[in-house]
């Protein structure tokens, strides 16, 4: 079996990541809940992804990745970037793995942006790390595609999973495109992460081979 090799409780990138989301999440439900107004509409307005065209900034392609809805939101997205991204960011070193996370969000929120004018959907805001922990997903699937990965209860390879996923995602993105389902989850956008991922993969050099210290 390929076990885990660690060489710390978390690697530099996935650690600040996730401090920074439950940081923004914490604000933005504490100012709610405290009714700090002035600091609720300066996250509220300026950081998601504004879908209509005078509101939308070239920063928020990067902040609304730091978003997250409400409590399972946020932890699902959190638990898989420590649960993959934390052996992807080992392998290619923290410079590596950072590019790769926001390319991949921001892929996302732009085929999520091109979807939602080319079919006429309302001018809603973008939040959330789910395109960028999907290029994680991809990426793991590729570097260790036989560990396993539970789905539902059921353990599944990570190609597999990778293969389930991106299969699931399309059905529902065009499902919602053809308005069989209710627009509520950003399914272009999981897509975008997962397609950008690849293409950027495809075009990054291998890894040079381990070096033995002794």
């Amino acid at each position: 079996m390929n076990y885990r090799r660690r060489r710390g409780l978390l690697p530099p990138v996935v650690k600040w990541l996730l401090i920074a989301n439950a940081a923004l999440f914490a604000a933005d439900y504490l100012s709610l809940i405290f009714r700090l107004d002035d600091a609720w509409f300066a996250i509220e307005r300026h950081l998601p992804l504004n879908s209509e065209p005078s509101q939308l900034r070239p920063w928020q392609f990067i902040t609304y990745q730091f978003l997250h809805a409400d409590f399972m939101h946020i932890g699902l997205n959190m638990f898989a970037l420590w649960m993959l991204g934390t052996e992807v960011e080992e392998r290619w070193g923290y410079k590596r793995f950072l590019i790769y996370y926001l390319t991949c969000g921001v892929g996302g929120a732009l085929l999520h942006l091109g979807a939602t004018y080319a079919l006429g959907w309302p001018l809603v805001p973008l939040i959330g790390a789910s395109a960028a922990v999907s290029g994680v997903l991809l990426a793991f699937g590729l570097m260790f595609p036989n560990r396993l990965i539970l789905f539902i209860f059921i353990p599944l390879p990570a190609r597999l999973m990778v293969l389930v996923y991106a299969a699931v995602e399309t059905a529902r993105a065009l499902a919602t495109a053809r308005g069989y389902a209710v627009m509520n989850v950003a399914h272009f956008a999981h897509l975008g992460g997962i397609l950008v991922g690849y293409l950027y993969l495809k075009m990054m050099k291998p890894n040079p081979p381990p070096i033995r210290r002794i």
